[in-house]
């Protein structure tokens, strides 16, 4: 069919329509705060509708990214306080010795370390990539590995030294934060700050020691247990 007064093909239009009309918008689930992390598995994911929803498999499309150390590195705490405004003391987490009592002297040994770090790192603050060159391999991978995460994927964050490298590769590459989440709360101030700072909520509401990625399919079990309330709804 053709317009008399114009001679365009009224097909073509109608085409276009349907064209525009089968793009897939994704459709966020009407229940309370489960969609949040629905949103959040959609978006790491590239899933189009509810029921392109993948279920979450470790190692595959979701992975544990975090470090063996349980203490928090002198280099995870300066970062931390270079780039979101904090001092030394600030940062660095108190723990408990063996006689239950605060261990004051591991926490001025930490302070200390921290403080000596971030004079070293204060003249890189407003250069991502000179930070990332300066900081030690271990930390250097860490920061590397959050910044390359694989297409389709979500990454889950756990321990301190892994959310310290988590700001770093944020001021590399801000767009991670749309597949990447806090595996858990943790019990350091580095976890306190960084989770703050960047406005994201750990996957599962928990503060524990645990901090090598031995939560990662409970979390697992969630997303998908989720997942599959969103699709009967």
């Amino acid at each position: 069919m053709t317009d008399e007064t114009t001679g365009v093909g009224m097909d073509v239009k109608d085409a276009r329509q349907d064209a525009h009309e089968e793009v897939e918008v994704f459709q966020t689930p009407s229940f309370g705060g489960i969609s949040t992390l629905v949103q959040w598995w959609a978006t790491s994911t590239e899933a189009g509708s509810v029921a392109d929803l993948p279920d979450a498999v470790l190692g595959e499309n979701l992975t544990v990214v975090y470090d063996r150390d349980e203490t928090p590195s002198a280099t995870a705490a300066a970062i931390t306080g270079l780039l979101t405004g904090r001092d030394a003391p600030t940062t660095t987490t108190s723990f408990m010795g063996v006689d239950g009592l605060l261990d004051h002297g591991l926490w001025m040994a930490q302070c200390a370390a921290t403080r000596d770090e971030m004079t070293r790192l204060r003249e890189f603050r407003n250069d991502s990539a000179a930070m990332r060159a300066a900081v030690n391999d271990d930390f250097g991978a860490l920061v590397d590995r959050l910044t390359s995460i694989a297409s389709g994927s979500g990454q889950l964050i756990d321990g301190a030294n892994a959310a310290g490298a988590t700001l770093l590769a944020y001021e590399l590459n801000p767009d991670i934060l749309e597949r990447t989440r806090p595996l858990q709360s943790g019990e350091t101030a580095v976890c306190a700050i960084v989770w703050d700072y960047l406005r994201i909520e750990p996957l599962l509401p928990v503060r524990s020691n645990l901090c090598a990625g031995e939560l990662g399919p409970a979390a697992a079990a969630l997303i998908n247990n989720l997942t599959e309330i969103a699709k009967q709804d």
